[in-house]
């Protein structure tokens, strides 16, 4: 009986934060990172949020402060993880850090980030020249998406991340390779989940 009374305080406190930035639950989900749909499904109580939900919903709030300005503290990271892609698709799923199995490496980052943010080396060449090969990009899940903003998502729920650049046009959603050899992605009639917006990215040298 606890934990459904934990669970309703919760969802209520979601349900008040909301209304008093303002905001909507599709760009409340866009912040956190989940799809409209799950965000209206957990807020109505047909679904149960997962611990990633709960850690991402509370943060983000936290971070806001008053006046929605990013507050200062335990919120805040000056290093991250350096996940495999594989493991930013368990973070999609719903699953935490801590059961990610091993996340050895950190990065020290050039700015403050949240709690929740990390980081991918990037494998290919979908996004060259701007992001090359070897590259290390820091991925935040608390920053509002924009058209033209370079994002990490999963399309469909059986696919894996990928990193494209974000463009909407027209009433549709589309995933840009900056590379032109290859396709664009019109994502407007699919499921597609932001997990993050690259805020950063750098490069590390393997020195002898």
């Amino acid at each position: 009986m606890g934990n459904i009374q934990k669970m309703n305080d919760f969802i209520r406190e979601i349900r008040n934060g909301i209304a008093l930035k303002g905001m909507s639950q599709a760009q409340f989900a866009d912040a956190i990172g989940f799809s409209k749909g799950l965000v209206s499904d957990v807020l109505n109580e047909k679904v149960k949020p997962s611990k990633r939900f709960v850690r991402l919903s509370n943060s983000f709030f936290e971070s806001l402060g008053e006046g929605g300005a990013p507050s200062q503290g335990a919120s805040s990271a000056s290093e991250v993880p350096v996940l495999s892609w594989s493991q930013s698709l368990k973070l999609a799923e719903g699953y935490e850090f801590s059961d990610l199995g091993d996340v050895s490496e950190l990065i020290r980052v050039p700015s403050e980030c949240s709690r929740g943010a990390f980081a991918l080396r990037v494998e290919d060449d979908t996004m060259f020249p701007e992001f090359s090969d070897g590259e290390i990009i820091v991925v935040e899940p608390y920053v509002t998406t924009c058209t033209g903003c370079f994002v990490v998502a999963r399309v469909g729920w059986d696919s894996a991340t990928t990193f494209k650049q974000l463009i909407l046009d027209g009433g549709r959603t589309f995933l840009k390779p900056y590379n032109e050899r290859y396709p664009i992605l019109d994502v407007s009639d699919t499921s597609c989940q932001i997990i993050g917006v690259v805020i950063a990215k750098m490069k590390r040298y393997n020195l002898k």
